[in-house]
């Protein structure tokens, strides 16, 4: 199966006491829920259930569950630019943060994902000002003729909680593909 372009990922993470990812099954689904492939990895060996590869997978540290928006504001402020801040209240009730950056293009751009010149980029990312964590992240482009598209969106929901029964199973199913 071909990996969709729309697609739903549920991964656990197992971290011990020095922080270091110890075990982690993710799961990756269509938007109707069909498993398209899951990757596993514990007692330093990953598997890939969609190629069946097998190899080395060591710990490390759980880092950029930011989306990758930490270096979009570094990239930023290379070029002296400020994103806009906004306070707001998240449907959980909780106050939230949205930053905005907005890069408007000296010269209308064309790239291979569109067929009409961009004119600004806008990457709008929504944090949970209570646990810190990224809500979401969307990137939209702009159009000459006024008219825009999404380009990439994130939606993000974290939790801690013990592993699912399926998450469980993987881990059963890697370990006895290693064992082979």
């Amino acid at each position: 199966m071909a990996i969709p372009n729309e697609q739903i990922n549920d991964t656990w993470y197992h971290v011990n006491d020095q922080g270091l990812v110890i075990e982690t099954v993710s799961i990756m689904r269509t938007t109707d829920g069909q498993v398209v492939q899951v990757g596993v990895s514990s007692n330093g060996t990953g598997w890939n259930s969609a190629t069946d590869e097998i190899g080395a997978q060591e710990q490390f540290n759980l880092v950029g569950l930011d989306g990758g928006f930490l270096g979009d504001l570094m990239w930023l402020e290379t070029f002296g630019k400020k994103p806009e801040l906004v306070n707001i209240t998240l449907p959980n009730r909780h106050p939230g943060v949205q930053v905005t950056i907005l890069d408007k293009f000296d010269t209308p751009m064309k790239g291979d994902a569109y067929s009409k010149p961009a004119v600004s980029a806008e990457t709008r990312a929504t944090f949970d000002s209570v646990t810190g964590y990224l809500i979401s992240k969307e990137t939209m482009f702009w159009f000459e003729d006024g008219s825009s598209r999404v380009f990439s969106r994130v939606i993000q929901e974290i939790t801690i909680e013990s592993p699912t029964t399926e998450a469980l199973s993987y881990l059963d199913e890697k370990e006895r593909m290693v064992s082979k």
